[in-house]
């Protein structure tokens, strides 16, 4: 089954490593990136769901069996979801201290 995000949020993620020989659609993207990617997110509305944390090992990308996720609370305002969500990926994200690490980004869709 194959994922819709719409041209948006694809242009914001797809710059990264193809996540294809995971069996995963989507991109792993480095730190720096990432971080970029999530402030695009947010300011285009999306939130983020979750993700996960890759590091790159001989040239390869590896799952570093690290992750993060944001659930939408009941009765939470859309906004609020999309700034909170955007907080949980940046502290995630910034605070972890894998070696030449990649993030893998979940906007809800």
């Amino acid at each position: 089954m194959k994922t819709t995000w719409g041209s948006e949020v694809e242009a914001v993620l797809n710059s990264g490593v193809s996540l294809e020989p995971f069996g995963v659609q989507g991109w792993a993207l480095p730190q720096v990136d990432a971080l970029a990617a999530i402030e695009r997110l947010r300011g285009l509305g999306v939130p983020v769901v979750g993700g996960d944390a890759f590091e790159r090992k001989s040239g390869e990308l590896v799952l570093a069996y690290a992750n993060w996720c944001c659930e939408l609370f009941p009765g939470e305002e859309i906004a609020s979801y999309v700034d909170r969500s955007a907080l949980v990926a940046r502290r995630f994200v910034s605070e972890y201290r894998g070696r030449d690490p990649y993030f893998a980004i979940v906007p809800r869709t």
